[in-house]
Protein backbone atom coordinates (compact mmCIF):
# COMPACT_ATOMS: atom_id res chain seq x y z
CA UNK A 1 0.00 0.00 0.00
CA UNK A 2 1.36 3.42 -0.94
CA UNK A 3 1.06 5.91 1.90
CA UNK A 4 -1.02 8.99 1.25
CA UNK A 5 0.84 12.25 1.18
CA UNK A 6 4.06 10.62 -0.01
CA UNK A 7 6.48 13.23 -1.37
CA UNK A 8 6.78 13.46 -5.12
CA UNK A 9 10.03 13.87 -7.01
CA UNK A 10 12.15 12.38 -4.23
CA UNK A 11 13.50 9.04 -3.15
CA UNK A 12 10.86 6.50 -2.20
CA UNK A 13 9.86 6.69 1.49
CA UNK A 14 10.77 2.99 1.80
CA UNK A 15 14.41 3.60 0.82
CA UNK A 16 17.06 4.63 3.28
CA UNK A 17 18.60 8.03 2.79
CA UNK A 18 21.92 6.53 1.71
CA UNK A 19 22.49 3.07 0.28
CA UNK A 20 25.52 1.00 1.25
CA UNK A 21 28.34 -0.72 -0.58
CA UNK A 22 30.04 -3.75 1.00
CA UNK A 23 33.24 -5.45 -0.14
CA UNK A 24 34.03 -8.81 1.42
CA UNK A 25 37.28 -10.73 1.00
CA UNK A 26 36.66 -14.41 1.65
CA UNK A 27 40.13 -15.89 1.28
CA UNK A 28 43.47 -15.41 -0.40
CA UNK A 29 45.15 -18.41 -1.96
CA UNK A 30 48.92 -18.36 -1.86
CA UNK A 31 49.08 -20.68 -4.85
CA UNK A 32 46.42 -19.08 -7.03
CA UNK A 33 46.94 -16.02 -9.17
CA UNK A 34 43.50 -14.62 -8.33
CA UNK A 35 40.96 -14.94 -5.55
CA UNK A 36 37.26 -14.15 -5.21
CA UNK A 37 35.84 -11.09 -3.53
CA UNK A 38 32.21 -10.12 -3.22
CA UNK A 39 30.96 -6.61 -3.88
CA UNK A 40 27.37 -5.93 -2.88
CA UNK A 41 25.30 -2.80 -2.67
CA UNK A 42 25.00 0.17 -4.95
CA UNK A 43 27.54 -0.68 -7.66
CA UNK A 44 27.13 -1.27 -11.37
CA UNK A 45 27.65 -5.04 -11.20
CA UNK A 46 27.34 -6.49 -7.71
CA UNK A 47 28.48 -10.05 -7.07
CA UNK A 48 31.63 -12.12 -7.06
CA UNK A 49 34.67 -10.89 -8.96
CA UNK A 50 38.16 -12.39 -9.25
CA UNK A 51 41.04 -10.11 -8.33
CA UNK A 52 44.81 -10.44 -8.09
CA UNK A 53 46.73 -10.03 -4.84
CA UNK A 54 47.46 -6.34 -4.35
CA UNK A 55 44.19 -5.13 -5.85
CA UNK A 56 43.09 -1.98 -4.04
CA UNK A 57 39.61 -1.19 -2.78
CA UNK A 58 39.25 1.51 -5.44
CA UNK A 59 40.22 -0.99 -8.15
CA UNK A 60 37.70 -3.53 -6.80
CA UNK A 61 34.94 -0.94 -6.91
CA UNK A 62 35.90 -0.07 -10.49
CA UNK A 63 35.89 -3.77 -11.46
CA UNK A 64 32.37 -4.04 -10.00
CA UNK A 65 31.14 -1.34 -12.37
CA UNK A 66 31.75 1.67 -10.14
CA UNK A 67 29.46 3.26 -7.60
CA UNK A 68 25.97 4.19 -8.67
CA UNK A 69 24.28 7.46 -7.79
CA UNK A 70 22.63 6.03 -4.67
CA UNK A 71 25.83 4.68 -3.07
CA UNK A 72 26.70 5.97 0.39
CA UNK A 73 30.15 7.19 -0.59
CA UNK A 74 31.10 8.31 2.93
CA UNK A 75 30.65 4.87 4.48
CA UNK A 76 31.82 2.10 2.18
CA UNK A 77 32.47 -1.04 4.19
CA UNK A 78 35.41 -3.38 3.69
CA UNK A 79 35.11 -6.61 5.67
CA UNK A 80 38.13 -8.87 6.14
CA UNK A 81 38.30 -12.14 8.03
CA UNK A 82 41.53 -13.15 9.74
CA UNK A 83 42.14 -16.72 8.54
CA UNK A 84 43.99 -17.63 11.75
CA UNK A 85 41.29 -16.50 14.19
CA UNK A 86 38.15 -16.35 12.06
CA UNK A 87 37.50 -12.86 13.44
CA UNK A 88 35.95 -10.39 11.02
CA UNK A 89 37.26 -6.83 10.97
CA UNK A 90 35.22 -3.97 9.57
CA UNK A 91 36.84 -0.96 7.90
CA UNK A 92 34.84 2.11 6.87
CA UNK A 93 36.11 3.95 3.79
CA UNK A 94 35.21 7.54 2.88
CA UNK A 95 35.29 7.51 -0.93
CA UNK A 96 33.91 11.04 -1.17
CA UNK A 97 36.86 12.48 0.77
CA UNK A 98 39.36 10.64 -1.44
CA UNK A 99 37.53 11.91 -4.50
CA UNK A 100 38.08 15.44 -3.17
CA UNK A 101 41.84 14.87 -2.82
CA UNK A 102 42.21 13.36 0.66
CA UNK A 103 44.89 10.78 1.39
CA UNK A 104 43.50 7.25 1.09
CA UNK A 105 45.09 5.98 4.33
CA UNK A 106 43.46 8.73 6.38
CA UNK A 107 40.02 7.88 4.96
CA UNK A 108 39.89 4.33 6.36
CA UNK A 109 38.66 3.86 9.93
Amino acid sequence: MIPTGAPTGSVSPWCSAAASVFVSVTSVSETGLTFPIYVVGQVGGPGQIEVEAGTTLLQAIALAGGLDRFAATKRIQLRRTDPATGQERLYIFNYRAVERGGAIQSMIT
